[in-house]
């Protein structure tokens, strides 16, 4: 269409009548403004043509009166037309003729009756204003019947020319133009919100636990049984003088078909006056009978119910409702098991459907809340809208009513179809009514076993072990009558505390022996490092014995295994006595709890997994650890580590990582114990791991390289032992021990102790050699090879002796005088080599080297060096800059005249035959560095190497007299 020819027909006034697609493309090209003024002319003759339309409708009726009974057909037909929720609005036939005459192309429908496209130059005009276009429906809220597609109204963009590149130019748009684009925005939201009011397109539907990722192997079966028990849930509201009250949720009870009369259960707490008080044995809840309460179903309906009872202690209320629709009606399970998974349903103000999820969980009510009252494990202070919903099992089944507390409380079914037994039978409720007095406690009263305060809480009020609570409560209650608390005191000082269990008892003589760790009666800090056996203990320490009841008793020693930490003590009590029995092996990943009593003789109580763990470099080879027991409390140490059936499966050892010794070592050391009065074993002086505990991407790369797929494999070899002489080194595997093959390190402990047995009843006693053979692979060259170890039993604990260890047991003190002396020797040595002559030999025997005396540069000296004065410094000597030869000779003069010195001086000190000492020396990249550190002690200044690598001499120390050789 021309720019000019919607102008013209404006200008002309005349009113034609158009189709709707052609006044729909008729848009005026001159701008903003011509824009507007098309708007309005449009809306001037639409209006127009409707007065005339209906000035013409008015006359036919009156005209054709005399035929009444064609006008009541048109009537009904207007009739019928409104009742579909369509209003339509009365077409002219020769309008629509003409229109369908003049229509041309037209685009597509916009949502309002409007084009969506088309038209010359692609402009595309508003829908009309007025909202009521000839046959076309006008939607003002959702109907059955066929709807235009919803789009949102634009404003159509003018061309006005196009640029150098070709391209359009558009006109600005102003803001009457959007000015103009206000109503229909305005109807386009309104269109847009009833389209979604549609069940299908809810938008704020609000999310159910059913969405929770943890409850996702649930989920399909728990959506169809929450679906069921919705049926019969609805929602309430109460209102007491047009005010507000109170909303909760409830479920059907009752129903009659005939009649369509229900009974509804909810929650008293509907028509409670005031906010509910925290103390329900107040009773000072007060309820209005009289509030309008209204009932809220899933699809909108809303019914009034009537109140026809109140139970105030248990806080029910009974309702009826008349109501023309299905109802369902739940079935209840007599009785909520402990830790069972249930579901709490509700409804909220719109009616949406709120579930949540839990255990029951194992609870005595709170102080301030009725006794009645089950608590739901993590559902604390719900929302109002679950008060009074039902609690139903993974079945469908309903096994309670939820009731708001402080706590998330629900009463239990049982007593929910007791009080309907009695209400329909009797119409109420009666129980005996106690008066409850809170007066203020006594400590006298307080001390009562029933009224505890501070008992510690145990493991078994975790909410991750519902599931188990109830038997393990058993279980635990019954491995406690053999566990036992331990105090030790030496000199009036207290010492250590820990646990221990019965292994033995003799009813006549009512006498019975204690097992528990030996660290009650470590004199000091236990050692960090087990491998080194520095522990000291105190076998005339005083301990001191307590039981539950506080009954106290002295234990005698009998005996201490310092390698597995096995104390053993005689009691002699006049009481009953449980002795525990014994798993014979402890299974790996198996469900554990340990067992210990704190200073009060409380129970303590731990659990955990066993798990797939090699030991610490730093302990013992037969210990086995639990998952996420790390650092344990003393009071654990030396308590019996029990399984879900209650048997003993491992002692608790306080470590650094919560580990255990497990029965079957117990059960052995038990009977060399008995027989031989002693727990030997051999002394291997080896740390392993085992294959079977490794990543598997390590064990693959074993495979892969070494075709090894079990074994232990060597992390450690105590320096000068045999298996080091033998060719042992760290990183070899070692697949059988006397032909037996052996995948952990338990098991190697095991056969140990099996060795040390026969070895004893062969003869044989402590302190003697035995032979083991053992097949190791040899990781650097590949090879397999047989090794017969004859290695040494001991009942004391086995030591394994690091690499260049140097003098860890020194005391500090004399540390200070090993230094005095170390300093006068080499300052002896610097002065001697100072004043020596080009060629003299200094130092003794092989080690002998003739000084050079070379300049840094390499020019040699042209005459004798003067000494240099002594520096300021403390300590300091003069520094001489010789060869790396002649270093190396005095270095090691000095040296072995430190190390004499030391060993002269200090008798009571030294290290045992066959320590090593180390000196090192390393290049010096300046000649202010005096100082060098060997294993921990500082050394005296000594000379250094201006080059080369770094030397090393080791002095031997065994027989009183010190022995150089030559460092690796």
């Amino acid at each position: 269409m021309a720019p000019g020819a919607a102008g013209a027909e404006e200008a002309s006034g005349s009113v034609k009548t158009r189709s709707s697609a052609r006044r729909r493309r008729s848009v005026n090209r001159d701008g903003g403004s011509g824009v507007v003024a098309s708007l309005a002319s449009q809306s001037a003759a639409r209006a127009e043509r409707s007065e005339r339309r209906s000035a013409k409708r008015s006359a036919t009726l009156a005209d054709q009166s005399s035929e009444g009974e064609r006008a009541a057909k048109k009537m009904d037909l207007g009739v019928h037309e409104e009742e579909e929720g369509v209003k339509v609005a009365p077409p002219s036939a020769s309008a629509s003729v003409a229109e369908e005459q003049q229509g041309g192309k037209g685009g597509e429908d916009d949502g309002f009756g409007g084009s969506a496209g088309g038209g010359e130059g692609g402009a595309l005009a508003l829908p009309s204003a007025s909202g009521v276009e000839e046959g076309i429906p006008v939607e003002d809220e959702a109907s059955s019947c066929c709807s235009s597609p919803l789009r949102k109204p634009y404003i159509p963009r003018v061309v006005i020319g196009h640029n150098a590149m070709g391209r359009e130019i558009y006109k600005p748009i102003g803001g009457e133009d959007f000015r103009a684009l206000d109503p229909w925005e305005a109807k386009y939201q309104a269109k847009r919100d009833c389209q979604m009011k549609l069940p299908t397109l809810l938008p704020r539907v609000p999310d159910t636990c059913l969405t929770d990722r943890n409850l996702l192997h649930i989920r399909e079966s728990s959506t169809k049984t929450v679906l069921h028990a919705a049926k019969f849930v609805v929602g309430l509201s109460s209102t007491i003088d047009g005010k507000s009250l109170s909303k909760s949720s409830g479920f059907m009870i009752d129903w009659d078909e005939k009649s369509k009369t229900g009974t509804i259960l909810t929650s008293a707490l509907l028509i409670c006056k005031q906010s509910p008080s925290l103390d329900d044995w107040k009773s000072a809840n007060q309820y209005a009978s009289n509030a309008k309460v209204v009932v809220r179903f899933v699809d909108g309906t809303t019914v009034e119910g009537h109140f026809l009872y109140c139970q105030e202690h248990y806080n029910l209320a009974f309702y009826k409702i008349v109501v023309d629709r299905s109802i369902h009606l739940p079935s209840f399970n007599e009785g909520v098991k402990w830790a069972e998974e249930v579901f709490i349903l509700g409804r909220d103000e719109n009616s949406y459907l709120r579930t949540s999820y839990g255990r029951v969980q194992y609870l005595n009510p709170h102080m301030n809340e009725r006794r009645h009252y089950v608590y739901i494990d993590g559902f604390s202070a719900p929302p109002e809208y679950y008060n009074g919903g039902p609690v139903i099992d993974l079945r469908g089944d309903v096994v309670g009513m939820s009731i708001r507390s402080t706590r998330g409380s629900f009463i239990p079914s049982n007593i929910i179809l007791k009080c309907l037994q009695m209400w329909r039978k009797f119409q109420y409720l009666n129980r005996h009514t106690l008066d409850v007095f809170r007066d203020c406690f006594f400590d006298c009263q307080m001390k009562l076993p029933t009224l505890l305060p501070r008992v510690p809480d145990t493991c078994l009020t975790d909410r991750n072990l519902l599931h188990i609570r109830e038997s393990s409560t058993k279980t635990v209650l019954h491995a406690a009558k053999f566990v036992v608390g331990l105090s030790s005191t030496i000199d009036g000082k207290s010492l250590s505390k820990s646990s221990g269990f019965m292994i033995d008892w003799d009813e006549k003589s009512k006498t019975g022996t204690i097992l528990t760790s030996a660290l009650l009666i470590c004199k000091q800090s236990p050692s960090l490092d087990d491998w080194k056996s520095a522990n000291q203990y105190a076998s005339n320490a005083k301990v001191v014995v307590r039981f539950v009841d506080g009954t106290t008793v002295e234990g005698h020693f009998l005996y201490c295994q310092e390698h597995y930490n096995l104390a053993f003590y005689k009691i002699v009590v006049d009481r009953s006595i449980h002795l525990p029995s014994f798993n014979e092996g402890v299974k790996w990943a198996e469900e554990v709890f340990i067992l210990g009593r704190d200073e009060n003789s409380y129970l303590r109580t731990s659990y955990g997994r066993v798990q797939y763990l090699n030991p610490h470099m730093n302990e013992r080879r037969h210990y086995v650890y639990i998952d996420g027991f790390s650092a344990p409390p003393e009071y654990y140490n030396g308590g019996p580590v029990i399984d879900l059936r209650g048997d003993v499966v491992g002692m608790s050892i306080r470590s650094t990582r919560g580990s255990f010794i497990p029965s079957n070592i117990i059960l052995k050391c038990l009977q060399m114990w008995r027989k031989f009065q002693c727990i030997p074993r051999p002394h291997l002086q080896m740390k392993f791991w085992g294959m079977k505990f490794l990543n598997p991407a390590h064990l693959e790369v074993i495979s892969c390289k070494c075709n090894i797929d079990e074994g232990l494999i060597v992390k450690e070899v105590s320096e000068g032992s045999i298996a080091e002489k033998l060719g042992v080194r760290v990183g070899d595997v070692i697949k059988f021990f006397n032909g037996k093959h052996i995948s952990s390190t338990v098991e190697l402990e095991l056969l140990l102790l099996q060795i040390s047995e026969d070895h004893f009843y062969n003869g044989n006693g402590l302190d003697s050699k035995i032979d083991i053979v053992i097949g190791v692979f040899h990781t650097r060259s590949g090879v397999w090879r047989s090794r017969k170890l004859t290695v040494h039993v001991s009942d004391k604990g086995e030591v394994v002796i690091r690499e260049r260890q140097f003098m860890q047991d020194v005391h500090l003190t004399k540390q200070i005088q090993i230094q005095a002396h170390a300093r006068e020797a080499t300052r002896a040595v610097a002065l001697a080599h100072t004043s020596a002559k080009p060629g003299e030999r200094v130092g003794g025997g092989d080690n002998a080297r003739k000084t050079q005396n070379p300049l840094p540069g390499g020019r040699a000296r042209r005459g004798p060096r003067r000494p240099r004065p002594a520096p300021r410094r403390r300590h300091a000597v003069p520094h001489p800059s010789p060869s790396s030869d002649t270093h190396t000779s005095l270095a090691r003069a000095a040296f072995v005249d430190y190390a004499r010195t030391a060993v002269s001086s200090l008798p009571p000190y030294i290290p045992a035959a066959g320590q090593v000492l180390v000196a090192a020396s390393s290049p010096v990249p300046d000649q202010r560095s005096r100082r060098s550190r060997a294993a921990g002690v500082r050394l005296p200044p000594a000379v250094r190497p201006r080059g080369g690598g770094p030397r090393r001499m080791e002095m031997s120390l065994g027989g009183g007299g010190v022995e150089e050789r030559p460092g690796g």
